[in-house]
């Protein structure tokens, strides 16, 4: 443990930072063997030329290899810009300093992947939790109460009308031909993607306009989450039996 390591040590638990974190006790714990050496040891190794002349700034040079636990192995290294300064026992200080440094970046990493695979709530199992929560108030029985009002996290159903359902496989969407798409709509829309009721998707409330305008982000199964603005609230009228609705738009949950 260096000096800087055990004043900010102190410090931190001065303050009580005890959350899951690295300790100096640690990085000293993992480091199970350390190895120094100087730039000129590099032409004693074994396949270098004997006639080969080390370069002389390599004598200035002090290597410090740490090997850990699990027998990874980090370097560090300490360079003299002055041959009158140089200094072994200084150079080995500083290049086993620059080698730790590289053991708590890893100990960060190998930390930071424990506790977020702990997480009980990631960003992609909070994104499932709201889906799910979606499709539970469909058919969830509440007692009647007063209309709701939107908000930003409110969990709503998003329609996909028939413009929309229809929209890719349109063959004249490109071309600007409205008319041959209105025919196209009024033909194919009901089949495009079944009733009304199998057209709604799960949605949250990202932002309100008004009180039946909003955004929204949209759960579609085949594509995922989508962003919609400024869609309108559809009246209930338009989710009963055999009734058609042309444009996308939201809807509450229905009470059953």
């Amino acid at each position: 443990m260096t000096r800087s390591e055990q004043e900010i040590e102190r410090e931190i638990q001065a303050k009580g930072l005890n959350a899951p974190r690295l300790t100096p006790e640690r990085i000293d714990e993992v480091i199970v063997g350390e190895y120094y050496g100087l730039g000129t040891d590099l032409f004693l190794a074994p396949g270098v030329p004997v006639m080969r002349k080390c370069p002389a700034p390599l004598a200035l040079l002090t290597i410090c290899v740490l090997v850990l636990k699990n027998g990874f192995t980090v370097v560090g290294t300490s360079a003299c810009a002055s041959e009158a300064n140089f200094d072994e026992t200084i150079g080995r200080k500083i290049a086993r300093e620059k080698a730790r440094e590289q053991v708590w970046a890893l100990e960060g990493y190998l930390l930071k992947e424990e506790l977020s695979r702990a997480s009980p709530l990631s960003e992609a199992a909070a994104m499932n939790d709201a889906v799910r929560e979606v499709h539970a108030l469909v058919s969830e029985k509440r007692p009647a109460s007063a209309a709701p009002v939107p908000s930003p996290g409110r969990m709503v159903l998003y329609y996909e009308g028939d413009w929309e359902a229809c929209g890719a496989s349109f063959p004249h969407a490109m071309t600007g031909d409205w008319e041959s798409q209105k025919a196209f709509v009024e033909r194919h829309g009901a089949e495009a993607r079944g009733t009304n009721g199998t057209r709604l998707h799960p949605a949250i409330i990202t932002n309100v306009w008004g009180p039946d305008c909003v955004n929204l982000i949209v759960f579609f199964d085949a594509v995922g989450p989508q962003v919609k603005t400024s869609m309108s609230r559809l009246p209930d009228e338009a989710f009963a039996d055999g009734a058609r609705c042309t444009n996308s738009g939201w809807r509450w949950p229905p009470r059953v």
